[in-house]
């Protein structure tokens, strides 16, 4: 029997020619269709995985080093120096400092806190202290042995010449610390014509008020200007006459009880109006211990 050819057995195909079916062209488009979300994926995994991945820096070797000294440690005036502690007193600015430099020099007599009622202990009392911008100024008369309070006044006069009247009336004298290193005093600056003097900054140890960075310090500088010695600088000072500053002294002692000077931290003076005049009260005293 002859063998019939692949062809002759389907005619119709032969005749027709080789045919592709809608199955096979769903088959062939589902498996690309496949094929490229599967690519997609995998490419979206390479760079996720890839984002991820951290470069870690080679460690660079570190030597520590002892914040401060032995000696120092056992120092309680340099520990009382250190920032960061609460209540502690702020370190000045060094442009600050350099300009209160004499006056610190003068602060470390025992003349600064001398009064009739005034223990030895308050006699050794001197320190400076930035000021805090809730109050007139801080109080300062350099910096002497042992630690030395903030001081602070705190004031809300209605006008400017209700200032000025009050300054007068308590005994104070604004000050100008000069370029060329003298003080420039003024009292009686409530009157059309200030008296004017100058001193050698290293002579005065009284006590002083710095109003820099608080609510009066505009004030301050209209009291100088007014006087005619704010064109001698810019840094402005409130000096206590003697009077003045035993009361204030007097009355941190009295609010402090028992404890030593050096123990406080923080006293804040308010001004009371008491008849036609003014009055001093300590408002506020903080406590180191």
């Amino acid at each position: 029997m002859a063998v019939e050819s692949l062809e002759s057995l389907r005619p119709e195909r032969a005749a027709s020619g080789l045919r592709v079916s809608a199955y096979d062209r769903t088959s062939s488009l589902l498996i690309a269709l496949l094929l490229m979300v599967g690519m997609t994926t995998f490419g979206i995994v390479v760079i996720f995985f890839s984002s991820r991945l951290e470069r870690t820096p080679p460690a660079i070797p570190v030597t520590p080093v002892s914040p401060f000294n032995d000696s120092a440690a056992n120092n309680p005036q340099a520990n009382n120096l250190l920032p960061g502690v609460e209540n502690a007193p702020e370190i000045l600015e060094k442009n600050l400092e350099s300009l209160l430099d004499q006056l610190s020099i003068a602060a470390t007599s025992d003349e600064v806190l001398m009064a009739e009622d005034m223990t030895t202990e308050n006699d050794q009392n001197a320190g400076a202290s930035k000021g805090d911008p809730r109050g007139t100024g801080v109080s300062g008369n350099g910096m002497g042995m042992g630690r030395e309070p903030r001081r602070e006044i705190r004031f809300e006069p209605e006008s400017f010449d209700q200032y000025a009247k009050w300054f007068d009336e308590v005994g104070l004298e604004v000050a100008v610390l000069g370029a060329d290193n003298v003080v420039y005093y003024a009292s009686k600056v409530s009157t059309p014509n200030p008296v004017v003097r100058t001193g050698d900054p290293s002579e005065d140890s009284r006590l002083y008020f710095n109003s820099a960075g608080g609510p009066l310090y505009p004030l301050d500088r209209r009291l100088a200007e007014k006087a005619g010695i704010l064109k001698h600088g810019q840094l402005i000072l409130e000096f206590c006459s003697p009077a003045l500053q035993n009361k204030l002294l007097a009355l941190e002692k009295e609010a402090a009880g028992d404890r030593p000077t050096g123990d406080i931290a923080l006293t804040v003076f308010k001004v009371v109006k008491r008849g036609s005049g003014y009055d001093f009260e300590v408002a506020e005293q903080r406590l180191y211990f």
